[in-house]
């Protein structure tokens, strides 16, 4: 009697299936996972760039804050200098005009090009310059005080010499006047003199007189 067992079907075919199904399966997870990496990186460098950009930020702002202290710093200390010296308070304005231009420079550097280590530099410079603006203030100030005190001593000698002049003349005044007294004086002493020597000489005239009319009052007798 024939047997009716179905024939077996062929083993290879189903693992090559297989095979390729656990294949693609592989493919698409190491797909998924390459792509799970790069967003992991691309998320991980945005957070890390989000995270330097803060930073950024708030350098900027305290960088920011730092400009601001160290200009109104300055020109409160340029201000204090000020003093009745027309000369020395329009050096002052120019220089607070200065340090504003550099200030506003220094502002659109923190603003459009993020360079941190420029805008550093650049707010030191500022700081040496008005450390530099208030040395020069100081030197012209002890020239002006050392002006002031030749200028001082100048009008105390020349008031001096004034009352010196003034003495003088004083006394050359009254040595004129002594001597218009004594011219008077003596004027008035020579015509003492000589309305004496007119006195005496009529005397002797009379005398002379008489003693001639005695003298013929004898002859008479």
């Amino acid at each position: 009697m024939a047997s009716n067992t179905p024939p077996t079907p062929p083993i290879k075919k189903k693992d090559d299936s297989k095979q390729r199904l656990i294949a693609i399966a592989a493919i698409v997870i190491v797909t998924l996972l390459a792509v799970n990496a790069w967003l992991l990186y691309k998320y991980t460098q945005a957070d890390h760039a989000q995270e330097k950009l803060a930073v950024e930020l708030d350098e900027t702002h305290a960088l920011q804050e730092e400009l601001n202290e160290k200009y109104y710093e300055a020109r409160a200390e340029l201000e204090s200098m000020r003093s009745g010296n027309a000369e020395l308070n329009a050096l002052i304005e120019q220089q607070q005009q200065e340090l504003k231009e550099a200030k506003d420079r220094i502002a659109r550097l923190l603003r459009n090009s993020g360079n941190l280590d420029e805008a550093r530099q650049e707010i030191a410079k500022l700081r040496q310059q008005a450390e530099s603006y208030l040395a020069e203030l100081n030197q012209l100030r002890q020239e002006n005080a050392l002006l002031s005190e030749e200028n001082t001593q100048l009008a105390q000698e020349r008031d001096n010499l004034s009352n010196d002049l003034s003495m003088q003349l004083q006394e050359n005044e009254n040595l004129t006047e002594q001597r218009a007294l004594l011219v008077s004086e003596k004027e008035q002493l020579s015509n003492a003199n000589q309305r004496l020597s007119d006195k005496v000489t009529r005397a002797s005239t009379i005398k002379v007189v008489e003693l001639e009319a005695n003298g013929q009052k004898l002859r008479r007798s």
